[in-house]
């Protein structure tokens, strides 16, 4: 859900400034340079976010197995 709303704001702020300063701007490089460095931060940081979920699951999937076995008394 919050990489939801970060992706609304996103496009929110950029369709705003489009609006805004891209209609009015006899030069529109600059913007469309910033609205393509603001995806790749986006992604960037979607993508470092899935990987740390990811071993944060596995180290849990890990310790639940550890605590099954010590449970039932099969690790010595």
């Amino acid at each position: 859900m919050k990489i939801g709303f970060y992706a609304l704001l996103t496009c929110a702020t950029f369709a705003g400034l489009y609006f805004v300063l891209v209609i009015n701007m006899q030069n529109t490089s600059l913007f469309y340079g910033l609205g393509a460095f603001a995806l790749v931060v986006f992604i960037w940081s979607f993508y470092s976010r899935s990987k740390k979920a990811a071993k944060r699951k596995y180290r849990e999937n890990m310790f639940q197995q550890h605590m099954r076995m010590t449970l039932r008394n099969q690790w010595h």
